[in-house]
C-alpha cells in the first residue's frame, strides 16, 4: 500500500538567461552589470544597465537585464515595464518574454505566463529555461502530466540545469511517486550539493518511503548548510521571511528560498522523525525552535504528533 506524504514541500527556483549585443559602449556597461548581477548586487547592476542605456536608448539586452535585476528586488512594476521595452526594440528576445513571464507567474496572471513562456519557446525551441518555468506554471493550472513533460523537455535540453530536476522531484512527490522523486533529487544535489533546500525535499521523500535514518541524515545537512551559510552572512542585512511556495527568479543567479523560510520547517520535520524514533526530549527541542522561528508551524507540528499517536492506538488495537 502506497503511503501519503503530508509534509511541506519547498519548491525550487529558475533562471532567465541574458545575451549581449549593440553597440561597444552600451555592451561594455552591460557586460559589468551582467556581473554585478552574478555577484548579487542589483542596485549596482541597475545603475550600469542604466548607463548602458543612455549609450544606446533602444538597448534591449539592457532593458531586459534591467528587468531581471529589479525583478530581483521585486520591484516587478518597473521590471514589467523594462521587459515590454525590450520586446519594443527586439520582438525576438525570448529571454525578454520569460522575464516578463515570471512576472506574471508570482503574480498569479498564469495564462499570461503561460503565453510568454511559449513565445520564447517558439523562437527558442531548445530554450531549457523557458520549458521549466512554463513547466511550472502548468502545475499551477493542475496540469501535472504537462508540467512534468515540461520538466523534462528541460532536462533534455540541458542536462546542468538543477532546478528542472528539482521541480520534477517536487511534483513527482506530491503525486506519491517518491522513488522517482528520489532519483530527481540525487541528480539535482550533485549539481547543486549546498543547496538546503535540496536536503530538505529529499529528506521529506525518505520519510514518505519509512526510511527515517536517510530522512533524519537529510534533515540534518539541510540544517548544517543553513547554520553555515548564516554565519557566512553575518555581516548582511537578514532576510526578511516570505510565504512558503514557489521562490521565482531570474536572470543567471540561482537562489533558494530564504532560510528565514525553510529553516523552520526543517526543524518541525526533523522533530517528527526524532518523535518517531522515540527521542523525546530532541524532538521537543526541535518543536519548540520551529515554533519559535514561525507560530504558523504549530499546526503543522500538533497534527504530524495526533497522526503519530492514532497510529500507536491502532496498532496496539490489532496486536
Amino acid at each position: 500500500m502506497r503511503r501519503s506524504v503530508s509534509w511541506v514541500i519547498f519548491s525550487g527556483v529558475f533562471l532567465v538567461s541574458t545575451t549581449i549585443r549593440g553597440s561597444d559602449s552600451a555592451a561594455s556597461y552591460q557586460e559589468r552589470a551582467l556581473q554585478r548581477f552574478k555577484a548579487g548586487d542589483y542596485k549596482g547592476a541597475i545603475l550600469d544597465f542604466n548607463v548602458a542605456l543612455m549609450f544606446n536608448p533602444r538597448y534591449a539586452p539592457a532593458y531586459e537585464g534591467r528587468g531581471a535585476a529589479r525583478a530581483a528586488i521585486r520591484d516587478s512594476e518597473d521590471a514589467l515595464e523594462d521587459f515590454n521595452k525590450a520586446l519594443e526594440f527586439d520582438p525576438r528576445m525570448a529571454e525578454a518574454y520569460v522575464g516578463r513571464g515570471n512576472i506574471w507567474l508570482t503574480r498569479g496572471n498564469l495564462q499570461k505566463a503561460h503565453d510568454d513562456y511559449e513565445r520564447a519557446i517558439n523562437l527558442k525551441p531548445r530554450f531549457a529555461l523557458a520549458y521549466c518555468n512554463r513547466g511550472l506554471a502548468h502545475k499551477r493550472l493542475r496540469e501535472f502530466d504537462t508540467a512534468i513533460e515540461d520538466f523534462g523537455r528541460a532536462i533534455l535540453f540541458n542536462r546542468r540545469l538543477f532546478e528542472a530536476y528539482s521541480n520534477r522531484a517536487n511534483l513527482l512527490l506530491e503525486r506519491g511517486k517518491i522513488d522517482a522523486a528520489i532519483v530527481d533529487l540525487r541528480m539535482a544535489i550533485a549539481l547543486r550539493p549546498n543547496e538546503a533546500m535540496l536536503y530538505y525535499n529529499r529528506g521529506v521523500a525518505f520519510e514518505g518511503k519509512g526510511d527515517l535514518t536517510a530522512a533524519l541524515h537529510d534533515f540534518n545537512k539541510s540544517m548544517d548548510l543553513m547554520i553555515n551559510q548564516a554565519s557566512a552572512d553575518l555581516p548582511r542585512t537578514p532576510v526578511k521571511k516570505s510565504p512558503s511556495g514557489q521562490a521565482l527568479w531570474s536572470l543567471s543567479k540561482s537562489i533558494v528560498l530564504p532560510e528565514s523560510s525553510l529553516q523552520p520547517w526543517v526543524y518541525a520535520n526533523r522533530g517528527v522523525i526524532l518523535l518517531r524514533l522515540r527521542r523525546v526530549r530532541e524532538a521537543e527541542k526541535d518543536f519548540e525552535e520551529a515554533i519559535k522561528q514561525d507560530e504558523s508551524v504549530r499546526s503543522f507540528i500538533e497534527f504530524q504528533k495526533q497522526k503519530l499517536k492514532d497510529a500507536a492506538v491502532e496498532n496496539s488495537t490489532v496486536q
